[in-house]
């Protein structure tokens, strides 16, 4: 490597016991609090219980939002304006 820098990407799948059910995002109670939510989402009125890490694994934008050196970083809840729910 003549620039020092190295690469590694990782493929992870998680695989159930017998018959066992994997939960999909669409099967999540947004409206109320769950074991994973720890940061909740204003959006057009109504808060969202999400997950930072979650949401963070998938936008760079809430990575940048909830990682970066912003005061949401820190904040419990956020409004996010101009953002309507369908």
């Amino acid at each position: 490597l003549s620039d020092g820098s190295i690469v590694v990407r990782a493929k992870i799948v998680v695989a159930g016991k017998g018959g066992e059910r994997f939960r999909t995002l669409d099967s999540f109670d947004f409206f109320s609090p769950s074991k994973i939510s720890d940061v909740i989402l204003v959006v057009d009125g109504k808060k969202l219980h999400v997950s930072r890490q979650i949401l963070a694994c998938d936008s760079s934008y809430f990575e940048t939002l909830f990682y970066g050196d912003f005061k949401e970083s820190n904040s419990r809840e956020i409004v996010m304006e101009d953002i309507k729910i369908d």
